[in-house]
């Protein structure tokens, strides 16, 4: 009898298992649809309550179906500790260095919550101004990446892969429609002047996005599975990387650049020769139409960035006074902003100033209105050195293992790789927002979902 009631528990939460993997499936598609906020709203002047209302509604869609994420993730966990055995769920998890490595990250988010003055914990735990991000978005990022990491099935995967990027190119299609026909009402004006910004407040968070969809879209072309998918996805990739070379932002087109020869690079180690026509061409064409819209910034601001990033790496090691004068910030705009960061990390490098008060650091000691620009140094910023490094370490961690795999990565995980690949370079010139990360820590679950089926095989007790 007792036996019999254990097959039917067992029974049970394998069907729950399945429904869980649905939902998070759905979740993961309906986030993808947060970029389109905004579409259909028109603003006749850009800045102000516009702007702010916007970025507010799209910044709480992600968190709120994050949260949920985190919620049917964590119902997850109990279902795979009763089928499979607590005591091997943690000892699954905690041979994921990237696991730990995030969670470290989350408990140095909530000490540096205690550190921000209390009249200021509304912003430490929701954000401020347009960068909507505080210790509610690190818990929605987590449920974001458990979801992905719960997508087993082959076809929710590509699914959720095609939501990204559809998204992105019909997002694109408005923008397109907007700018040389101008329809009104069709897209909410945000942005400033001229720029092309899409939903986004301005051209550049409108890059990070961007860059992200376009490797993506650009490795589902290659890997198409046959012609009519080849030309669908041809489209997009079409539609993503012409309004990626108009926006004219220099971080995400130096990350798409970097995610592109990543591409080439694993497909000569991969052996894929069906591959080398197509991509190579498409390669060839993708660099000329970067060459005739951003000829500067391909030949004089992108070997000036690399000079950006040799001064900071000078001024970690001693003269930041120097480093940090305006004159150095040659190309990337970045420099003097990084090395007032470091000039900040170092007065608080254990804990960090607390979440949500970069911006007002920057006002209040160096004069001017701003935040590092750089993800993993204002992280730094906010929850000290230790946590920041976890989180660098842990991204470096799922990138790494996919290069040393890369042969024996599926074609789905090889486009989530590039993704994570060509974000991870975004991330240095950027700020983060929940708009954004969201596809990052999608991507990030999907490669993570591999590494557990390969290495943490669990039989059920």
């Amino acid at each position: 009898m007792e036996n019999l009631k254990e097959l039917e528990l067992k029974t049970t939460l394998l069907k729950l298992k399945k429904i869980l993997e649905i939902n998070a499936f759905v979740s993961i598609c309906l986030l993808c649809a947060a970029p389109l906020i905004g579409l259909f709203i028109y603003y006749p002047q850009a800045g102000g309550s516009a702007d702010l209302a916007i970025v507010d509604a799209k910044s709480y869609f992600v968190k709120i179906i994050g949260w949920y994420c985190l919620v049917s993730g964590l119902i997850s966990v109990v279902v795979n500790s009763i089928l499979y055995g607590f005591r091997n769920i943690l000892i699954s998890n905690l041979k994921n260095p990237w696991n730990i490595l995030f969670l470290v990250t989350i408990l140095f988010s909530i000490i540096s919550i205690f550190r921000v003055p209390f009249d200021k914990t509304s912003n430490a735990l929701n954000g401020v101004y347009f960068i909507r991000e505080g210790f509610l978005a690190y818990l929605a990022y987590w449920g974001i990446y458990l979801a992905a990491s719960s997508l087993k099935k082959t076809k929710y995967k590509m699914w959720a892969i095609r939501a990204l990027i559809f998204s992105s190119a019909f997002l694109g299609i408005c923008v397109l429609v907007d700018k040389y026909l101008g329809i009104p009402g069709l897209i909410c004006h945000t942005g400033r002047g001229e720029a092309i910004t899409g939903t986004y407040i301005n051209r550049n968070h409108y890059g990070y996005y961007l860059c992200l969809a376009s490797i993506v879209s650009l490795a589902c072309f290659i890997y198409a599975k046959n012609n009519k998918w080849r030309v669908i996805y041809g489209f997009v990739y079409a539609i993503n990387i012409f309004i990626l070379n108009k926006i004219n932002s220099l971080g995400p087109l130096l990350a798409f650049l970097v995610g592109m020869i990543l591409f080439i690079i694993f497909t000569f180690v991969r052996k894929e020769k069906q591959y080398y026509m197509i991509l190579g061409t498409t390669a060839f064409i993708t660099i000329a139409l970067i060459a005739a819209i951003n000829r500067r910034q391909l030949y004089v601001e992108l070997p000036a960035t690399f000079k950006d990033l040799f001064t900071l790496m000078k001024s970690v090691f001693g003269g930041a006074e120097q480093a940090g004068d305006s004159s150095y910030a040659v190309a990337s705009g970045r420099n003097h902003l990084w090395v007032d960061a470091l000039t900040l990390i170092k007065e608080q490098p254990i804990f960090g100033h607390g979440i949500g008060r970069e911006i007002d650091l920057y006002t209040i000691r160096f004069g001017y209105s701003d935040a590092a620009h750089n993800e993993y140094l204002s992280l730094a910023i906010a929850i000290g050195i230790p946590g920041a490094i976890c989180f660098l370490i842990g991204n470096l961690y799922i990138l790494i293992f996919s290069i040393v795999n890369v042969k024996d990565l599926p074609k789905n995980m090889m486009i989530a790789a590039l993704g994570v690949g060509t974000y991870f370079i975004s991330s240095m010139f950027g700020v983060s927002l929940p708009t954004v990360e969201f596809a990052f820590f999608m991507v990030l679950g999907m490669l993570n979902s591999h590494y557990n089926e390969n290495y943490q095989k669990l039989e059920i007790n």
